[in-house]
């Protein structure tokens, strides 16, 4: 009752509104029923106090007895939780049994349709058992009656095996009986092919001797007609002695040529009965007999004929043609002597084998008469046809051997011959100004397809005689390479795009087989669409740890990927390498042995080739050592290039924008960086192969001159760096002209021109240059050694009136190099032109050209373009040793020839240049000295001066863009008397001895090349180079 009591209270008092008084509240020790007390006490009225203290001992007392109660009541309400507890798990366990009985049920269910379901799968296999019993029963009787069959049908074929053997024995017993009654029809057939080749041994010996007597014949011809000629001369002048003594002569030219009208029928005859012999002999050849004894042929000359002593049977008519017995002459013809046959010291040097495929052929060599009789002309007798050549080219190598022949000189000869299938001889003649001949060299030629011989200076056969590396020298080198005192890391750059599989593995693999191995391989994949580039570059890239590899993800062109490649090198020095073009395998050796050398050098470049698909190697391009004016006119030292590592990187690498010419510009933004040019190396060597087929060029554009524009676009930034205003002019071949201007006030030239007498020369020299020079200052000084023709005295009168004309005298024995001192020192200009008086202007701005080169600060002496009056190059510069002591490029090749790799065209350094045509700053002229006119008064002394101007430290320089005919020496005339002799040897002594370091290697010149022709071609051996 008191609990319902109370819960009434406590649901009334928690209907009331709450009171805002929480003081009760707020004391820790008050209990929920004080709280609640406190709450109704707060409402009651002050007399309620009473009651409520009761009330609140009594609800004291009840929470005392409800805590008392308290314990055991829940320690039973936990028992009796536990009980309910244990209940719910035991009924939970008995309702996962009823479950996993039900499971179990179901699983029996199925388990019970399974088996039936195998039951009746058991009952179709034992069904289908039994039908396959049944038809292996049948088979098997199948089988037993083919079995009966087969072996019936064999007994039948044994049967006819037997019969066959019976057969083939009684068919091999009648090729027994009829080889044994062919024995003698062999033997027959034996004796008939010595007979046939008794005949034709006899018929080679008798054409031999038919041979030697036309040689003799045609001597005897010669002579005849000698002594015809002379007997004509004779009869002429005394025709006045008699009508008799003339008849008595043409009676015996009339028994002369009867004999040999008699003489040529008999060898007609003769080689009517040789015609049928072969005819014979071909029958012979084609006969039934003659091919079913080959086999027996073959085996006597590899068993019986080396043992069996050579006994050839001459032939019964062998005999030689009589010689024809010439009629008696008059007594006073009889003292005539047919001409001396004059010695000749010769040489071919070209071909030095006579078998040939049909072609046209250049043979090459010299030839002089030792007496000294001037030779004029040369031709090839081949087979009866007449070749006419060249002759009177320099060859200073022959005069340099003979010194005592001074006709040595001019003793190159040169003739284009046509060969064709058949021609068995061939004959060389010279001729004399009085248009005798004389044969100096015979031999016989095999023109067929099957005589083919490749040419001395082919290029495949001198890469296998000079550039093959055994593998002795291989290993050799890599050996060497490791004890190398310096061996920087060569890191190779290859920027890739879509490179074809074949050609990028042999790229790759080119490297991994050089000699030198401190190397790193970058390479740059600019994002490549083809399938097979990415995991090629993974392999080669895990298969050895100095390959690296990256892959853009954009296509950026050339540039972009090779400056990718460029950020993964960690190298000394970088190598680059186009992704399907190939490295000699001592490539980065020479490389590493030219570092060793010079240490200091930070540009390295050498030679190149071209490779085809085939692996045939072409078109090698033996380059010059580093000429400043040829590198800004080519790219010439692009394949092999290397740089110093840190240059590259200050150069800024690659530059996007220039792709097609993106090697040439860096090249010229790296130069730029270098003082000068001594730290540029150059290897004479074929280091790269250039991969020239369709499409091997690393970046394609539908745009054809790309590469020009590009080219272009360097060449423009490379002049605006150095603050130089020039001129670009596009030559033929995709390479370039630099042209440097004028001043606003151009230099007052000198032109210097020595002469005695040849006024003809004189004056069209004179004439051309006042008539059609444009340069606006310049003067003529015409210096007169010593003239005495009345018509050259009266010109001097006439011309020097005009305003840029002077004559000046010197009289004194001849010697070019005082006479242009000399007339330094008269001259007003300071700039000099030394001209030869046998020259004539061909262009109007020959001067401006040659004066704007001659202007630049490092340019000492400047040539010009020199032709002879029928247009082949007379002067392209001077090779220092070419024909023993300097030679002249290019010399005798037709106008407007490119040369070698446009060289022809193009403004370049060379060691020196003719002082026929020759203009220079007079400063530089008196620096130097002058020329010598103590050693070298006449001959080399241009070449000396030049050489000693480049030993001052400047650069001499050829520009095609000068161009003048020259009448070469022309009014100097020829070396014809025992002084001039002297003197030519003693300045050829000189310039061997003051020169000697020089004459061996031209900077503008490869050792590869020969210093016996002009023409560039292979030198066979290649001179010896050192780094």
């Amino acid at each position: 009752a008191n609990t319902r009591a109370l819960t009434a209270f406590y649901t009334a008092t928690l209907a009331r509104p709450p009171l805002a008084d929480w003081s009760a509240a707020r004391d820790p020790f008050a209990t929920e029923t004080s709280i609640l007390a406190a709450r109704i006490e707060a409402q009651l009225p002050p007399d309620a106090a009473a009651e409520l203290a009761g009330l609140d001992l009594l609800v004291r007392q009840l929470e005392l007895s409800l805590d008392s109660a308290r314990g055991p009541i829940a320690r039973r309400f936990e028992e009796q939780q536990a009980v309910v507890a244990n209940e719910r798990l035991r009924a939970e366990l008995a309702e996962r049994q009823a479950l996993n009985f039900e499971r179990a049920c179901r699983d029996a269910q199925t388990h019970a349709q399974n088996m039936e379901a195998a039951r009746a799968a058991s009952k179709g296999h034992a069904d289908n058992l039994g039908t396959a019993l049944t038809a292996a029963h049948t088979h098997a009787a199948n089988l037993e009656t083919a079995l009966t069959q087969t072996r019936r049908d064999a007994a039948a074929h044994a049967a006819q095996l037997e019969a066959a053997q019976a057969a083939t024995r009684q068919h091999a017993d009648n090729l027994q009986k009829a080889l044994d009654s062919l024995r003698p029809q062999f033997a027959c057939s034996e004796t008939l092919r010595h007979q046939a080749e008794t005949l034709l041994t006899s018929a080679r010996k008798q054409m031999t001797a038919l041979d030697l007597e036309i040689d003799r014949l045609e001597g005897v011809r010669s002579q005849l007609h000698n002594q015809i000629d002379f007997a004509h001369h004779q009869i002429n002048e005394l025709r006045a002695q008699g009508a008799a003594l003339a008849e008595s002569s043409a009676q015996a030219i009339a028994q002369v040529g009867e004999r040999l009208r008699d003489q040529l029928a008999t060898i007609r005859q003769r080689e009517d009965v040789i015609r049928q012999r072969d005819e014979k002999i071909r029958q012979l050849q084609s006969s039934f007999s003659w091919k079913a004894t080959a086999p027996l042929r073959s085996l006597r000359r590899k068993f019986l004929d080396p043992r069996r002593p050579a006994a050839p049977l001459a032939p019964a008519d062998s005999s030689p043609l009589p010689k024809p017995e010439l009629p008696a002459l008059p007594t006073h013809l009889t003292a005539f002597h047919a001409p001396a046959q004059r010695a000749l010291p010769y040489s071919v040097d070209y071909p030095n084998r006579w078998g040939f495929a049909p072609r046209k052929l250049s043979l090459r060599g010299w030839c002089f008469a030792d007496d000294g009789t001037s030779l004029k002309h040369i031709r090839a007798i081949i087979n009866g046809r007449s070749y006419p050549g060249t002759y009177g080219l320099k060859r200073m190598d022959v005069l340099a051997s003979v010194r005592d022949r001074p006709q040595a000189e001019y003793c190159g000869w040169k003739v284009e011959v046509e060969l064709r299938d058949g021609d068995t001889h061939i004959v060389l003649e010279v001729g004399d100004h009085q248009g005798r001949w004389q044969v100096f060299f015979k031999n016989d030629l095999n023109v067929g397809a099957g005589f083919d011989v490749a040419e001395l200076t082919s290029y495949e056969r001198w890469v296998t005689t000079y550039d093959t590396l055994t593998n002795d020298r291989l290993s050799a080198q890599r050996e060497s390479s490791r004890h190398l005192p310096r061996r920087p890391l060569i890191s190779v750059l290859v920027p890739v795009y879509n490179t074809p599989e074949k050609w990028l593995t042999k790229a790759i693999a080119s490297v991994g087989e050089q000699t030198y191995s401190n190397w790193e391989l970058c390479l740059a994949d600019d994002a490549s669409t083809a399938p097979h580039v990415r995991p090629l570059l993974e392999h080669y890239a895990a298969a050895d740890p100095r390959i690296k590899v990256c892959f853009r993800e954009k296509n950026g062109h050339i540039s972009a990927a090779s400056n990718s490649a460029l950020a993964l090198a960690t190298g000394d020095f970088i190598a680059l390498l186009d992704h399907d073009d190939e490295l000699t395998p001592n490539a980065l050796y020479e490389i590493a042995m030219a570092h060793n050398a010079d240490p200091t050098a930070d540009f390295f470049y050498s030679d190149e080739d071209k490779i085809d698909e085939e692996g045939h190697r072409h078109e090698p391009y033996f380059k010059p050592d580093f000429l400043p004016d040829l590198f800004l006119a080519q790219n010439y030292t692009s394949h092999l290039t290397v740089y110093r590592a840190s240059l590259m990187r200050q150069a800024g690498g690659f530059r996007l924008g220039y792709e097609g010419s993106q090697d040439w510009d860096l090249a010229l933004r790296v130069v730029s960086l270098m003082p000068d040019f001594s730290k540029i190396r150059h290897i004479p060597k074929v280091l790269y192969h250039w991969r020239a087929i369709p499409g091997s060029t690393a970046l394609l554009s539908s745009e054809k001159n790309y590469p020009v524009k590009a080219a272009h676009k360097a060449l423009t930034d490379h002049f605006a760096r150095l603050k130089q205003p020039v001129e670009l002019i596009p030559v033929p071949g995709d390479h370039w002209r630099v042209k440097y201007p004028l001043p606003a006030q151009p230099p007052l030239v000198s032109l210097l021109i020595p002469t005695r007498n040849g006024l003809k020369f004189l004056q069209r020299c004179v004439d051309s240059i006042l008539e059609k020079t444009t340069y606006p200052n310049y003067e003529i000084l015409i210096v007169d050694n010593g003239s005495d023709d009345p018509a050259t005295l009266d010109y001097f009168k006439t011309v020097a009136v005009k305003k840029s004309v002077r004559v000046v005298p010197y009289n004194a024995p001849f010697n070019y190099s005082s006479i242009n001192n000399f007339a330094a020192k008269q001259a007003n200009g300071t700039v000099l032109g030394l001209l030869n008086n046998d020259l004539e202007v061909i262009h109007a701005d020959w001067l401006h050209e040659m004066v704007a080169q001659a202007l630049r600060p490092q340019i000492g002496c400047v040539g010009a373009m020199l032709y002879y009056p029928n247009d082949t190059i007379q002067h392209a510069g001077v090779i220092i040793g070419l024909g023993g002591v300097a030679g002249h490029a290019f010399r005798d090749f037709p106008r407007n020839t490119e040369g070698v790799f446009n060289r022809a065209r193009l403004v370049q350094n060379y060691g020196a240049v003719t002082a026929a045509c020759l203009v220079i700053r007079k400063s530089v002229f008196d620096e130097v000295g002058g020329l010598d006119e103590k050693s070298l008064a006449v001959a080399f002394n241009d070449v000396d001066f030049c050489l000693r101007v480049r030993a001052a430290g400047y650069l001499n320089l050829w520009t095609p863009f000068a161009e003048l005919y020259h009448h070469e020496s022309a009014s100097r005339g020829v070396e014809d008397t025992p002084e001039k002799h002297e003197r030519f040897r003693g300045e050829v002594e000189t310039m061997m001895k003051r020169w000697e370091l020089e004459l061996k290697h031209d900077p503008a010149y490869n050792p590869n090349l020969t210093l016996e022709l002009t023409d560039f071609t292979l030198a066979a051996p290649p001179r010896p180079w050192a780094p």
